[in-house]
């Protein structure tokens, strides 16, 4: 049945609703993976078959074009899972030459990149009655290097989940 691992999330999130959550948020990993550029999902499975992926979209914090790669700085706030990941999301706007690139529609190009959790720093500022486990943001530390392979224009994971919704079996 497809929806017997939510079964099993629910059942987790009755006893403890933090724990449902992250249960949530680290499945999730393996369902991104297919909106993932080629050889990035190698690169993260390959190494570590139970590797996690977490993250925020929102803000936009810059990607400096450095040398064809990108230099990423920033904090994102609510990052649910951060903790436990091995990869952390970063949507980022690129800068290049002192401006926002442009992409293929004349907008700004907002890629997603992948940083290696030991490129982040882990923030606790999280401070609610709910949901404890849960450690919310993260930063870069000294703006690490991510290479073009270790991220993906937003258009091309909105046109790949698109590709594959449609041609998945029912």
């Amino acid at each position: 049945m497809i929806f017997a691992p939510y079964r099993l999330i629910e059942a987790i999130a009755r006893i403890d609703g933090s724990a449902g959550w992250c249960a949530f948020i680290g499945s999730s990993s393996g369902v991104a993976g297919q909106f993932l550029p080629d050889p990035l999902p190698e690169e993260i499975w390959g190494a570590d078959p139970r590797a996690i992926l977490a993250g925020a979209v929102w803000p936009f914090n810059p990607a400096q074009v450095e040398d064809g790669d990108f230099r990423v700085s920033g904090q994102w706030p609510y990052a649910s899972g951060c903790t436990h990941a091995s990869y952390l999301l970063a949507c980022s706007m690129v800068i290049e030459n002192g401006a926002p690139r442009q992409g293929p529609t004349g907008a700004p190009e907002i890629r997603i990149l992948w940083v290696p959790k030991e490129q982040a720093e882990i923030l606790d500022t999280w401070d609610v009655m709910g949901l404890a486990v849960m450690t919310s943001s993260w930063r870069t530390r000294s703006s690490p290097r991510i290479i073009p392979s270790s991220s993906a224009p937003v258009s091309h994971v909105a046109a790949t989940s698109r590709a594959r919704s449609i041609t998945t079996p029912s």
